[in-house]
């Protein structure tokens, strides 16, 4: 059974419990275009954009 927890990491990601790889993969893909997203919103050279925006 899993744990009852405020945390909204377990809240987003229901699956944070099973022993998958794919669920690290999940998590961490996840994470990585949040930072992406994050980058995008900084001014950049265009080149740089494109190949972020491209990912």
């Amino acid at each position: 059974m899993k744990p009852v927890s405020r945390d909204w990491d377990e809240f987003c990601y229901p699956f944070i419990y099973e022993e998958s790889p794919a669920c690290d993969f999940e998590i961490l893909s996840d994470e990585l275009c949040c930072r992406i997203g994050l980058v995008l919103t900084m001014d950049l050279e265009p080149q740089v954009r494109d190949v972020l925006t491209r990912l």
